[in-house]
């Protein structure tokens, strides 16, 4: 999760910015709740940070509200901004260039390649993101047939599975195969040897 630093406020939002200098906001109430439910801590079995931890890493609110012994509208405070995180997280990852393993035969986006290949397969994806324990991202699609999943590091891209690795890849066009002998129904073309043969000297012709 990127620091963030308040820069100021309008009439219900903090104004925050972060190192790279993007700017965001967050509303002052949602920012007042957070406040006093990291004050109310003592009654959760989880902290706030393993809270958004497992949010994080694809648990669902109700899983955390019961690992945390307290209501879901609990959690539910600390859900908006890990979905913000695994949103921007998730397009990032879907414009990173990908290269198919080991050969890197085709690349492009992540997203671009894999919807070209669902769009030819007839099949709709739904894509997801969550952070696994290690710390990287983890990128799925998901379809009716069969899921797949990418590391995401922040600037490349491994594909966790084969189903993955096809996805990213497309099939290298045939080379076309030279015609042998003669095509039915079509006469051949005579060589130059016969055409020579064939052509009357020049003063065979009258002046």
């Amino acid at each position: 999760m990127a620091d963030l630093r308040v820069v100021g406020t309008d009439a219900d939002h903090l104004l925050l910015l972060d190192s790279e200098g993007g700017g965001h906001r967050a509303a002052i109430d949602d920012v007042r709740r957070a406040l006093n439910d990291a004050a109310r801590a003592g009654d959760s079995r989880l902290s706030p940070r393993e809270i958004q931890d497992r949010l994080r890493s694809g648990a669902t609110v109700d899983q955390v509200a019961q690992a945390a012994g307290v209501s879901v509208e609990r959690i539910r405070r600390w859900e908006g901004p890990v979905l913000a995180e695994c949103a921007h997280a998730l397009e990032r990852a879907l414009r990173t260039r990908y290269s198919r393993p080991p050969d890197g035969a085709v690349s492009g986006p992540l997203g671009r390649l894999v919807d070209q290949r669902l769009t030819l397969a007839s099949v709709a994806g739904q894509w997801s993101a969550h952070r696994d324990v290690g710390g990287d991202w983890i990128v799925t699609v998901t379809h009716q047939h069969a899921a797949a999943s990418w590391a995401y590091d922040g600037v490349t891209l491994v594909a966790l599975d084969p189903h993955a690795e096809a996805l990213g890849w497309r099939e290298p066009p045939r080379a076309v195969e030279p015609l042998r002998g003669r095509v039915k129904g079509r006469s051949s073309l005579p060589s130059w040897e016969s055409i020579l043969e064939n052509t009357p000297p020049p003063n065979a012709f009258p002046t």
